[in-house]
């Protein structure tokens, strides 16, 4: 008996490359799943009670949140520069004004009024593994892509 396999590279690329062929569908399913469990993580900061403008909008982190597909490969991220502060952390730190002899002025919690500082000691911000937590959504079987 012989056994003759003769490959066709097209139709090869379309099932295990293309994003229209049923592997890049399922991976496609896998990345928006945790895409979105990422987004719902993240949430949105609040607006300034001041009702100043801010250098960032609430929300920034969450909008800037994207999934890309490209074959056999998904990427979920951010290009957002705060990204990664917010998934890993922050040590402390000190915060000083922009202008040199400027001041910090913003609403704080603690006093319940608006403080006007020198400069502040931040005590760092815990890590929010908003992707790396969400990891295992890629995991979970996905609907047969026919």
């Amino acid at each position: 008996m012989t056994v003759r396999i003769v490959w066709n590279d097209p139709g090869l690329f379309w099932l295990l490359a293309s994003p229209a062929g049923p592997v890049g569908r399922s991976l496609a399913l896998r990345g928006h799943r945790v895409l979105e469990a990422a987004r719902e993580q993240v949430g949105v900061g609040r607006p300034d009670p001041l009702g100043r403008q801010r250098s960032r909008s609430p929300g920034a982190l969450r909008a800037s949140l994207r999934m890309e597909a490209h074959g056999a490969v998904v990427r979920v991220g951010s290009s957002n520069p705060i990204a990664l502060l917010h998934h890993e952390g922050t040590r402390p730190h000190a915060i000083y004004p922009r202008r040199p002899g400027g001041r910090l002025v913003f609403y704080w919690d603690r006093i319940g009024g608006v403080a006007v500082l020198p400069m502040v000691h931040h005590p760092g911000t815990a890590p929010n593994r908003y992707l790396t937590d969400n990891l295992h959504l890629a995991l979970l079987p996905t609907p047969r892509v026919p």
